[in-house]
């Protein structure tokens, strides 16, 4: 069976989309920007950079959540050191009277 799922790329606002690449990194610069980076990766293990930029912590934080509320990430993905306040996942077992009872 074939898999017809469309890959969706969300990209921080003012940015623009990399023609072409199937990767991203991004990682804190300093206190105050991160450095997002789109890369194509090839088949001798190595990613050739294709765009990279520089974001202000707010831009970093929408694009985040962006990515949260489309569902391709998680919260527990982002370090809390980098000064995100994110909501918590929901947990996948909740607890029930008979569970205390054990």
């Amino acid at each position: 069976m074939a898999d017809n799922r469309e890959l969706r790329v969300i990209v921080p606002e003012g940015l623009q989309e990399p023609k072409a690449f199937n990767s991203w990194h991004i990682f804190p610069r300093d206190a105050e920007c991160f450095v997002l980076d789109f890369g194509e990766s090839h088949a001798s293990d190595t990613i050739a950079l294709v765009s990279s930029s520089l974001l202000s912590a707010r831009q970093y934080k929408d694009f985040v959540m962006s990515l949260l509320a489309a569902g391709l990430a998680y919260e527990d993905a982002y370090s809390e050191d980098l000064g995100l306040d994110l909501p918590k996942r929901k947990s996948e077992h909740t607890s029930t009277p008979a569970d205390k009872e054990d």
